[in-house]
């Protein structure tokens, strides 16, 4: 360390000390992927282990057992082997906040001291769908939800009263402050007792409630807040962690979260809780759409429709028939006629209007028409009428389906299975016409990649796998390998993002697959290490987290990784001269590399720096916030700070 010039009795600058920890990035770079395969099916698993306890210590409608914060762990998902660690890392993590709002003499100032420290130290970035309390404290990304509840953590003791609220588009914490009762808006380091009409800014609405939420509709809405009792703020969190499950693929943990959910919410809120639910479970479709992948946007709007009620069951039954509707149009664009006609008597089941149904099943009747050419005899048996005239068309077209698959004349041979199973649904010939048409069609597009093909082909055909008699069809592997195989591809082309989607996916299939867990390693710590060495430590840090989990042999490499990140944010800060921000990133790389010494003596010469230029400026008050972390680095200005007047 070097010291500068002291002027005027004030102490002087100082140096931070550079401290890099070799080049990490080039050794991870050179990792390839390897090959994938199990299984998983959407049954709803009874609760167990310190779930099952957590729902026991409900059932008189209070936590008495578990804390808060343990309860929101295990919300999480955190594995029961790992909640009191991770509770622990938690609560060290907050603590440094904790200690510097304490410094204040009042309510209000404790409030908004404990709330910027929050987001210098443990809240770093906003995103829509970081429930998990666990992955807060690692990487910093958080949501409304997941900062109201660690706000609620932090100030038990601080401030009276602490608890969260929730709306329809929104949660938030609340306190009372000398009788008081004052709003935190903890998704913003100024939201303690903020002016909402100036914080609800178009940007800061869309971030926080969505693109079509306006300003004004989300003002109104924070009108009428609820308060959520601690084991309704662990249901949110259940309820908020199955959009995110959603997004990764995983509709069985989803199922799983919000059956936990719905056990926990309590009196109002549960009835609250089905349309927040429903609202937030529809943005999640509405991204599925986005990325093109109907099917899974399907299923997840008929799971959001279960037990929801009122205008949010509207707009998910809109949602409903208009990707029922995208289904049929992009079946069409395929080729595909009796698929489209599946999806069209769908739309019409699920409410959308004749007018809107009545041109594409003209269009689909019309190709398979032509479609159909030689097989007059099969439409001629059917119209002799009644039972057994359907029957003898099913039959007849389930042989010609099995003559055009002979002939390699896949798409023929599926659609004219599928009509013969809308003629003799129970038949099992035709039930074998349909699944080896399918399995055929399904064996093609896992060639070719076609993934988001394949899955939806799989999930038509399981409920036909009898025509197996008994033989065991590995659909999850047949997925699972389709997703890893495509991902390898991605990856070879350092198709990072790509690549994670994938295998993200395909582990909602394979969940104990270890080699896709460990290319989703390899995947997010070159990633991670593109973005650590632009010093872009926010975007670097949820993917070495998640690296180090999926593979724990790459955690010392990742902790360097983050270590090195610090260094390079910080310095840059250091270089502007702002030392406050060089304090905030130095402190943050901590949480990553705890055992970094380097790091550790930046963030008390910062620190030092800091309190120079308050002293020089006399913001005494604002200095004094400063001394407990000074004594704890062992700075002699702590003592200069705390005579400041």
């Amino acid at each position: 360390m070097i010291p500068l010039s002291e002027r005027g009795g004030i102490t002087g600058f100082e140096s931070p000390r550079v401290c890099y920890t070799g080049d990490v990035i080039a050794a991870l770079l050179a990792w390839s992927l390897v090959a994938a395969a199990s299984a998983a099916d959407m049954s709803i698993p009874p609760p167990a282990g310190l779930e099952a306890k957590l729902l026991a210590d409900a059932a008189d409608g209070e936590l008495q057992h578990l804390s808060l914060l343990d309860a929101s762990m295990i919300a999480s998902g955190v594995d029961d082997d790992n909640v009191a660690r991770e509770a622990k890392r938690a609560r060290e993590a907050l603590q440094p906040a904790i200690a510097r709002a304490r410094t204040q003499r009042n309510g209000a100032a404790r409030g908004a001291v404990l709330l910027r420290a929050l987001h210098d130290t443990v809240l770093r970035e906003y995103q829509l769908t970081a429930t998990e309390v666990d992955d807060v404290i690692h990487t910093g990304q958080f949501n409304c939800l997941s900062s109201a509840l660690l706000f609620v953590v932090a100030a038990e003791g601080l401030l009276e009263q602490p608890r969260a609220m929730v709306t329809r588009y929104h949660a938030f914490a609340r306190v009372t402050v000398d009788g008081k009762v004052t709003d935190v808006e903890t998704t913003t380091p100024q939201g303690f007792a903020a002016d909402r009409a100036t914080l609800m800014t178009v940007d800061y609405v869309s971030k926080i409630a969505g693109s079509d939420t306006s300003p004004a509709e989300l003002l109104a809405d924070l009108k009428h807040p609820e308060e959520l009792p601690a084991l309704s703020l662990i249901a949110a969190l259940y309820s908020n962690r199955a959009v995110g499950l959603v997004q990764r693929g995983d509709l069985r943990g989803a199922a799983v979260a919000l059956d936990r959910a719905h056990r926990l919410a309590a009196g109002a809120f549960r009835e609250r809780l089905s349309a927040w639910r429903g609202g937030v479970l529809n943005t999640g479709a509405v991204t599925l759409v986005d990325e093109g992948r109907l099917a899974d946007a399907r299923a997840l709007l008929e799971l959001a429709l279960e037990g929801t009620r009122g205008d949010t069951r509207k707009l998910l039954s809109t949602n409903l028939q208009n990707v029922r509707l995208r289904q049929a149009d992009d079946a069409m664009a395929r080729n595909d006629w009796t698929a489209a006609l599946a999806h069209i008597d769908a739309a019409a089941r699920a409410g959308a209007p004749a007018s809107e149904l009545g041109d594409l099943r003209a269009r689909a009747n019309a190709q398979l028409a032509a479609l159909e050419g030689s097989d007059a005899r099969c439409t001629k048996e059917q119209t002799t009428g009644g039972r057994d005239g359907a029957s003898a068309a099913a039959i007849c077209f389930a042989a010609m389906s099995r003559a055009r698959r002979e002939q390699g004349a896949v798409d023929d041979a599926l659609q004219l299975a599928r009509r013969a199973h809308a003629l003799a649904p129970s038949s099992a010939e035709v039930e074998s016409a349909v699944f080896f048409a399918l399995a055929e069609k399904i064996k093609r597009a896992r060639a070719a990649d076609s993934c988001d093909v394949v899955e939806a082909l799989v999930r038509e055909a399981q409920p036909f796998e009898r025509a197996l008699q008994g033989q065991p069809w590995p659909h999850a592997e047949i997925v699972g390998g389709c997703l890893a195989h495509a991902a390898e591809a991605a990856f070879k082309t350092h198709e990072w993002t790509r690549a994670g989607a994938l295998l993200q996916r395909a582990a909602s299939r394979l969940p104990d697959d270890a080699t896709i867990r460990a290319n989703l390693a390899r995947v997010d710590a070159n990633q991670a290490l593109e973005h650590a060495r632009q010093g872009a430590c926010d975007r670097a840090r949820p993917l070495a987290h998640r690296a180090a989990a999926g593979d724990p042999a790459v955690l010392a490499s990742m902790t360097s990784t983050l270590e090195h990140c610090a260094h390079l944010e910080a310095e840059r800060a250091a270089a502007r001269g702002d030392w406050a921000a060089a304090a905030t990133l130095a402190r943050r790389g901590l949480l990553d590399a705890p055992s970094s010494a380097s790091l550790r003596e930046n963030v008390g010469v910062y620190l030092h720096n800091q309190a120079v230029v308050l002293l020089k400026a006399k913001r005494c008050d604002e200095a004094r916030t400063l001394v407990p972390e000074l004594r704890a680095a062992g700075r002699a200005i702590a003592d200069d700070v705390d005579q400041c007047r």
